[in-house]
């Protein structure tokens, strides 16, 4: 059960950043539009 709880907040923290990074890509500003596009290459190396 103890694994069960690790894929459901992993889950849950994929999505709040997914959430999170496309909020930034569809800014008015255009350096928060940039850091949006970058995020996910930043997101993903954090997580592997």
């Amino acid at each position: 059960m103890k694994n069960i709880n690790n894929y459901i907040l992993t889950a849950i923290v994929s999505l709040v950043l997914v959430v999170a990074t496309s909020f930034l890509m569809t800014a008015a500003d255009e350096p928060i539009r940039q850091a949006g596009y970058y995020l996910p290459v930043v997101f993903g190396a954090v997580g592997t």
